[in-house]
């Protein structure tokens, strides 16, 4: 049971990392599926993206829904609202002239509008490098690390990727329309660098006495990582796609515009599934992500395997 746990965190990180049992950590008497600077990496990013996450569920602003058609549910749920079908016009009275300029209805101005400022950018960046310099430095013999160091440099790494990364998967939760970034101030930045660091800390500290968990809760790490990269390249792709068929549809100047036909009101009314299926699109979505998340584990570990086969020399940084 034990070789086989082992065979299992060895195959879906041999994609990804050298695997060197020196550079490697271990508990449970488990080697991590990749090394201690690419654990700090993943586990960093995770940490920190969950933490921005939970921080815009926690302060976010609700503006009723995520566009034009949930706005449609909601306002054909209410039977007194059922005759302003026959008026456009009347539907778009519904929103309040001080709310018009602050919602959106089309999907990328809620994508941007999450993004991190040029400052927190600037910091995930300068959080990488550390990481770089260490890497360098050890490959190419200058100094012998450590794996604490190792440890530290890619953690800060992830840390700063999650700064990045972070807002794009904010932009795209649902019945979530923030103004502008969760880290939009100094503070927040350096508190979600704090917490992350500590629980990077906490976890480096304890898992010597978390047994066989520890290794799989960084292949989880990794494994998720890969699926928000995914998520990411998805459902950005999506939405460039649906503002290339609808175009913007609202601006502060212009305030609220439907692109909807009197023919789609009607075509909403009579589909009151149509909630419930975009639900399952994002939950699709999601699965989606997890899974092809896996099969590129699966692939790059195959041929990692391919590559040491045909070229015993030849081994990936």
């Amino acid at each position: 049971m034990h070789d086989l746990l082992q065979q299992i965190l060895t195959f879906f990180g041999h994609g990804f990392c050298h695997q060197f049992t020196e550079r490697t950590l271990e508990a449970g008497g488990l080697y991590f599926s990749v090394c201690a600077r690419c654990t700090g990496i993943y586990l960093g990013f995770i940490v920190t993206t969950i933490i921005v996450v939970v921080l815009a569920i926690a302060t976010r602003e609700r503006y009723g829904g995520g566009g034009v058609e949930d706005d449609l549910d909601r306002h054909l749920e209410n039977p007194e609202n059922l005759e302003n079908l026959e008026n456009l016009e009347n539907l778009e009275s519904t929103l309040h002239p001080k709310e018009q300029h602050r919602r959106t209805t089309h999907f990328l101005a809620q994508y941007a509008a999450a993004m991190p400022p040029v400052r927190a950018v600037v910091v995930g960046a300068l959080l990488i490098v550390p990481m770089a310099l260490d890497g360098v430095g050890s490959y190419a013999h200058i100094y012998e690390t450590t794996n604490l160091i190792r440890f530290i440099t890619g953690y800060l790494c992830g840390m700063g990727m999650g700064v990045i990364v972070s807002g794009g998967i904010v932009g795209l939760l649902p019945h979530i329309t923030q103004r502008r970034s969760v880290i939009n101030s100094t503070g927040k930045l350096v508190g979600v660098l704090l917490l992350s660091g500590a629980l990077g800390a906490l976890f480096y500290t304890t898992y010597g006495f978390m047994g066989a968990a520890a290794p799989f809760i960084i292949l989880v790490c990794l494994w998720f990582s890969v699926s928000l990269i995914v998520l990411l390249i998805a459902s950005t792709t999506r939405l460039w796609t649906v503002s290339l068929k609808q175009g913007p549809t609202l601006t502060p100047q212009q305030g609220m515009t439907l692109s909807l036909t009197e023919e789609d009101v009607v075509s909403i009314e009579q589909d009151t599934a149509a909630k419930h299926r975009r639900l399952w699109q994002r939950a699709a979505l999601i699965v989606g992500s997890l899974l092809a998340a896996l099969v590129i584990l699966t692939l790059l570990s195959l041929l990692a395997s391919a590559l040491g086969a045909l070229f015993p020399w030849f081994v990936h940084p």
